[in-house]
């Protein structure tokens, strides 16, 4: 258990540090820092796929263990991942729910120009889809959802690239 663990505890601090440089108003990291997590996770989940292979599997690993051990790390980490950005988002609900209203506000203007006019039916839908996404409950379990749809291509990937080759001999 503890294999699975502390390696989802790597990525998490990784998540963390993305958390600290979102700004305040838009809720959003920059673009760099995004794609650097990105890139990240996955090198973090292959270097750690490759790690089992190497020492507990004598160098030799199919793709369906790959894909498991993978599936593990990244079912620890959407846990703690969804923890940590739950107690986040209470620490900070009064700045969520401004830059929420904020984007709800850009919606609306944006539609206005758009069409001109915004029905009643517009209205009330974006202001139930407002009360939706200010409940911490439904931000963290999207956020528990991304993060493991992410972590299945990755492990795909780094199944699919650490697998051992078959080699055939002729008798």
């Amino acid at each position: 258990m503890k294999k699975f663990i502390f390696p989802s505890l790597i990525l998490v601090f990784l998540f963390s540090i993305v958390l600290l440089f979102r700004n305040s108003e838009t809720l959003q990291a920059p673009a760099y820092i995004r794609w650097g997590h990105l890139v990240i996770d996955f090198l973090t989940t292959f270097l750690i796929i490759r790690r089992y292979k190497i020492i507990y599997s004598n160098n030799v690993i199919q793709f369906g263990d790959a894909f498991k051990y993978g599936l593990k790390i990244t079912f620890f980490y959407a846990v703690f991942t969804t923890i940590i950005y739950f107690f986040y988002i209470k620490l900070n609900e009064d700045s969520f729910r401004r830059a929420m209203e904020a984007q709800m506000k850009a919606q609306m203007e944006m539609r206005l120009e758009m069409d001109g006019s915004l029905s009643a039916s517009m209205e009330k839908t974006m202001k139930t889809m407002f009360t939706i996404m200010c409940n911490p409950f439904v931000v963290t379990g999207i956020t528990f959802i991304s993060s493991l749809i992410g972590g299945i291509i990755y492990s795909l990937i780094s199944a699919a690239i650490l697998k051992s080759k078959t080699v055939e001999t002729e008798n």
